[in-house]
């Protein structure tokens, strides 16, 4: 509990993600090379090791692989939504860790594997979003840590974005949202309550309302 505890402090006392860096040179197909990529979402725990691949200017490849093989995690890693351990990601001669990071990238955590079916429903629809692996609850404290918004139904995960003060949506079906809600903070809005399930539109304006509230 105690080294959980000093996690958290470490993630509360990191700088927000940097935005800034270089613009692509060019538009268009472009040659993708990866060379000598390792990668770990948990120290000490590789998922990616001595990757290398070439992809030439308008040619196509497959990825194929048994479930956990690290074929979401290579397209997650061109994207930018992990910076890699070691080795080089080029985008024709420009190495992407120089490349400026833009807009919110939408992460989905699950716990359970109907919750990864409902996940990777939800990622299909939306553009840029990445259905995450299997994480531990020390690292989904980590991560809510570093997140900059939050869409949540009623958790301890949720409550914990609260206390980080982060811009958080709160979604309730189940129980009375008076017991657990966290709108003691302007940073939170929390919707529905007990066999009372907010709409979409509501969800919506929520996000939109919390939303130039990320980064101050």
């Amino acid at each position: 509990a105690i080294a959980g505890a000093e996690r958290v402090f470490t993630v509360l006392d990191e700088e927000s993600e940097d935005m800034t860096g270089e613009s692509p040179a060019r538009g268009g197909e472009a040659a993708v090379y990866f060379k000598d990529v390792n990668f770990s979402y948990a120290s000490g725990h590789p998922v990616i090791r001595n990757f290398t691949l070439t992809v030439p200017s308008g040619k196509k490849v497959a990825l194929v692989g048994s479930t956990g093989s690290g074929k979401t995690t290579v397209v997650n890693l061109l994207m930018r939504f992990y910076d890699i351990d070691s080795g080089e990601i080029c985008i024709d001669d420009q190495n992407i860790s120089g490349l400026a990071r833009s807009g919110l990238r939408i992460l989905l955590p699950w716990g359970s594997p109907d919750e990864k079916k409902d996940a990777e429903v939800l990622a299909q629809s939306i553009p840029g979003a990445s259905v995450l692996p299997r994480l531990t609850i020390t690292d989904m404290v980590t991560l809510t840590g570093k997140a900059a918004f939050i869409v949540g139904v009623d958790t301890g995960l949720s409550h914990l974005a609260a206390a980080f003060d982060k811009p958080t949506v709160q979604i309730y079906c189940n129980i009375p949202r008076w017991r657990t809600c966290c709108d003691w903070s302007p940073n939170v809005i929390s919707l529905g309550g007990e066999n009372e399930v907010p709409t979409l539109d509501d969800v919506r304006n929520a996000v939109l309302t919390l939303l130039p509230k990320v980064g101050t």
